[in-house]
């Protein structure tokens, strides 16, 4: 005859472990504008005539650009994630359109 006997299993709940996602690490451009566009943007450094860089610009960064532009010759800053050629912040003079007045 075998006998079995039933041992009470040990059970224990935790919190769930948070893992905090890695910063994105950005590099910043310093140039000037070339052309302009809502997605995208061509920057050449003051030095250079011949050297063009394009950045397209996050889904965040349209939204905040949109209705908005820079004009040629303008001096700018693109904070552009590393190894990529991804804008996610411009400083700069970006001017908005004028929008005509609402009526009441």
């Amino acid at each position: 005859m075998v006998l079995a006997f039933s041992l009470p299993a040990q059970v224990t709940t935790t919190k769930p472990i948070r893992a905090k996602q890695p910063k994105v690490q950005t590099e910043k451009y310093k140039g000037v504008v070339v052309t302009w566009t809502p997605v995208s943007i061509t920057v050449r450094p003051k030095e250079s005539h011949t050297l063009l860089r394009t950045f397209s610009f996050t889904e965040d960064l349209q939204r905040q650009v949109e209705n908005r532009y820079m004009e040629n010759g303008d001096t700018v800053t693109v904070h552009v994630r590393k190894g990529s050629e991804m804008a996610v912040k411009l400083s700069g003079k970006i001017r908005s359109y004028d929008a005509p007045p609402r009526l009441k």
